[in-house]
């Protein structure tokens, strides 16, 4: 029973994931711009401008801003950001099966082959999951998670073993 109550919900997401991709979110340069729209930039084309035949694979990694998810719903970010163990392959399974269906994304299809994973990244401001390396700690373990930090020195441990010798 608890596993298809877990099926169920999975569908949910996905529907709700699915309904995401699909919307437009208008921008100063672009008022029609969707993530279907954006899926064309994961690959070049013969002309350079995306109207020709795809050549090659930029990116397996459609990347997703975070304030469009919060002007979708708050509440799918607030899941995304606490249980990404199952909101992240619902997504992907979201954005898979819309490439899938979608007739313009042939040329993706295509050059993706065999391997038709499309990873989700994620980009923007994640409030109090955004931590420097020393505020990383237990209560953030299996969260989503932006590490920030600049690395100032790096260097190699390596434990000294001594010999004391025969009169040690």
């Amino acid at each position: 029973m608890a596993a298809m109550a877990d099926s169920e919900e999975r569908t949910q997401i996905k529907r709700r994931f699915s309904d995401f991709l699909e919307r437009v979110y208008p921008t100063a340069e672009d008022p029609n711009w969707s993530y279907l729209r954006a899926l064309s930039s994961l690959y070049t084309t013969e002309d350079g401008k995306g109207g020709g035949k795809p050549v090659a694979l930029v990116s397996r990694r459609l990347v997703v801003a975070e304030h469009h998810l919060r002007e979708f719903s708050e509440e799918l970010l607030a899941r995304v950001l606490q249980h990404p163990a199952e909101c992240l392959p619902a997504f992907e399974d979201a954005l898979k099966e819309l490439i899938a269906k979608d007739t313009s994304q042939e040329g993706l299809v295509k050059l993706l082959g065999d391997h038709t994973h499309v990873h989700i990244g994620l980009k923007g401001d994640f409030g109090r999951h955004e931590v420097s390396p020393r505020q990383l700690t237990s209560a953030l373990l299996g969260k989503l998670v932006c590490v920030f930090g600049i690395v100032t020195k790096c260097s190699v441990v390596r434990p000294k073993v001594g010999w004391m010798g025969p009169w040690g």
